[in-house]
């Protein structure tokens, strides 16, 4: 699998002894940890997903990547804002286009020698739904 941003992928040339290329990521060999989200239901209210990231290079990129069975892939575009620690607000997640259900947040490192770290992952619920409530005593006649 490679990871594709802006159509290009990120891999390492290497050429075997029949002259011809063979694309292997590198490796990014990074201390990824979540701190939030935890594994839990969510919604409808903007998430914050921070993380933090223990690098000996320097990092160009990190980003949330953002899977379900129920829409396309997307990334969430992650800032710098601590030492090593990195943050991204999904805002938009009250829109019609994200229904409610299981979703995968998958931290994408990569570094200044395009090495790649996507090994932290979890799965959260999103919840948009209203709960249904029904009054069963008193009913409207012995009021």
């Amino acid at each position: 699998m490679f990871l594709f941003l802006n159509n290009s992928a990120i891999i390492n040339e290497n050429v075997n002894d029949k002259g011809e290329y063979l694309l292997i990521p590198k490796i990014l060999s990074s201390n990824v940890t979540i701190i939030s989200p935890e594994t839990d239901v969510y919604g409808p209210n903007p998430l914050v997903i921070n993380v933090s990231i223990y690098n000996d290079t320097i990092l160009t990129k990190v980003v949330a990547n953002i899977n379900s069975s129920l829409i396309d892939p997307f990334n969430l575009t992650m800032s710098h804002y601590f030492n090593e620690f990195w943050n991204c607000s999904w805002d938009n997640i009250t829109d019609s286009v994200y229904p409610s259900g299981e979703y995968n947040i998958t931290i994408i490192a990569i570094d200044s020698e395009l090495s790649v770290n996507q090994s932290q992952h979890i799965v959260i619920i999103i919840d948009k739904d209203s709960p249904s409530i029904s009054i069963i005593h008193p009913d409207d006649a012995s009021q």
